[in-house]
């Protein structure tokens, strides 16, 4: 079976105002490791975000059951605290002051290198890890499982409120990271050695702290034996994530068993997410033409979607009613276990 792991993001808010709060390492302080499904919470990169993530897992069970457990402890200790959690890919309002960062070294670090960006970074994701046999394994999985990024960010849109108001897109999340230094889809590599070179390559200039700062919306994970993809935003419920998670092992797993893939111009891959996030699944995007697919239509899956599943023919997105989540994307608590 192959394994795989969630982080989620989460923003604290001050329950009256709507603005963020920055109490995360208070928060996290309260919420010591506990046996069980429940994991620990740390503070991100703001001093107003938590995070969470789970053990390995190998079934959806096991991920839903940590997920859940995890948010209770923290919506029962921001409860107590007085503290509201919006679960959304970017905070609904902001103050006119510059935010405040996590008081490590890194990030304060990160938030020098990277000036105003950092200021306005009020942007949760969901990231999964799936794992892979080697690193020349998730190079050829990084590679191919580029032109569904797209149709994951669309199905994954929960931000569409930035400054009190509509953005006029799904995902302001996706638009507003575009200001980091190296982010976007990833580029092809050639094989591993041809990734570690290029991102040493990025790493000796002064743009990127470390290969954590590598904004990709997928990358091989430095630190464990995975394939890391980020392109969600959080998630409003618990169920969203795990979905997510078998989404995203399913396709990985597929495609390293199919290598017969064209490669994509990757400017027609970055347009399509630029689509997604304005537009989620709801229109195509031409250029002499060309149609994008990922933006346009998405796949269906077979019934074994909590494993190796594999693509079945897209249909149109028109042909399929999903409900609307803007204006539900954000909210003081975590919905119904």
């Amino acid at each position: 079976m192959v394994t795989f792991g969630i982080e989620e993001e989460f923003l604290l808010i001050d329950p009256l105002s709507g603005l963020p709060s920055a109490r995360a390492a208070e928060l996290s302080g309260k919420l010591a490791p506990s046996s069980g499904p429940a994991v620990a919470s740390s503070a991100e990169f703001l001093a107003c975000q938590l995070e969470i993530a789970t053990n390995i897992c190998e079934t959806l069970d096991e991920a839903t059951e940590s997920l859940l457990a995890s948010r209770s402890l923290i919506a029962d200790a921001a409860s107590l605290a007085g503290v509201g959690v919006a679960l959304t890919g970017a905070a609904p309002r902001i103050p006119e002051p510059p935010a405040e960062i996590s008081p490590t070294g890194r990030y304060m670090l990160m938030g020098e290198v990277t000036g105003a960006v950092a200021g306005e970074h009020y942007l949760n994701g969901t990231h999964i890890h799936v794992g892979i046999p080697d690193r020349e394994a998730g190079v050829a999985a990084l590679n191919r499982i580029r032109p569904w990024l797209a149709t994951l960010a669309a199905l994954s849109a929960n931000s569409p409120f930035w400054r009190g108001r509509e953005s006029n897109f799904s995902s302001w999340r996706l638009i507003h990271y575009r200001r980091w230094s190296v982010q976007g889809c990833p580029p092809h590599f050639a094989d591993a050695e041809d990734y570690d070179r290029r991102l040493a390559n990025l790493l000796e200039t002064d743009v990127v702290l470390d290969a954590g700062h590598i904004g990709w919306a997928a990358r091989l994970s430095q630190h464990y034996p995975t394939l890391e993809v980020r392109v969600s935003d959080a998630q409003l419920e618990a169920r969203d994530s795990v979905l997510l998670a078998a989404l995203v092992r399913g396709l990985v797993t597929t495609v390293l068993a199919d290598a017969d893939r064209p490669e994509q111009d990757p400017e027609m891959l970055d347009a399509a997410l630029w689509q997604a996030a304005r537009s989620r699944l709801a229109r195509s995007w031409r250029t002499s033409g060309r149609r994008l697919r990922t933006a346009a239509t998405f796949p269906t899956f077979s019934k074994d979607w909590s494993g190796c599943t594999v693509p079945e023919p897209a249909q149109d997105a028109s042909a399929r009613q999903w409900p609307t989540r803007a204006g539900a994307g954000w909210r003081d608590s975590f919905g119904s276990r």
